[in-house]
């Protein structure tokens, strides 16, 4: 899982778009960074089905651990890579936007006492 943390955050370093900035690559690896702390926490509570259940639509209530990693897997490149093509004046508001998301789950996750193990 660590190798796997490492390699988001480094697809999200040579992003070369045209019109890509050290801002864009900042907010792009704040929003991994927190991606995988959500990822992380989503495969505790699968370990944890009687205790947590995922309020995931696409994963549902109890995923098995392979399905949480191809879905955060999936959304990771799919971010980078909507970033990546989203026209430059639109591209920080959309990092920031799902920044904002990517809080709320977390925080929500450790509020009710979900786990972060690497």
């Amino acid at each position: 899982m660590r190798y796997l943390v490492a390699l988001l955050l480094i697809i999200a370093t040579p992003c070369h778009a045209r019109d890509w900035t050290v801002t864009d690559t900042a907010l792009e690896s704040v929003y991994l960074v927190l991606h995988s702390i959500d990822w992380v926490q989503s495969k505790y509570s699968s370990k944890h089905p009687d205790t947590f259940y995922e309020t995931n639509a696409f994963l549902g209530k109890h995923p098995h651990g392979g399905d949480v990693n191809a879905y955060f897997a999936t959304a990771a490149i799919a971010h980078v890579s909507v970033a990546y093509l989203i026209p430059d004046k639109y591209r920080s508001m959309f990092q920031i936007a799902t920044i904002g998301m990517e809080i709320g789950y977390v925080r929500n996750n450790y509020h009710i006492g979900v786990g972060i193990q690497f």
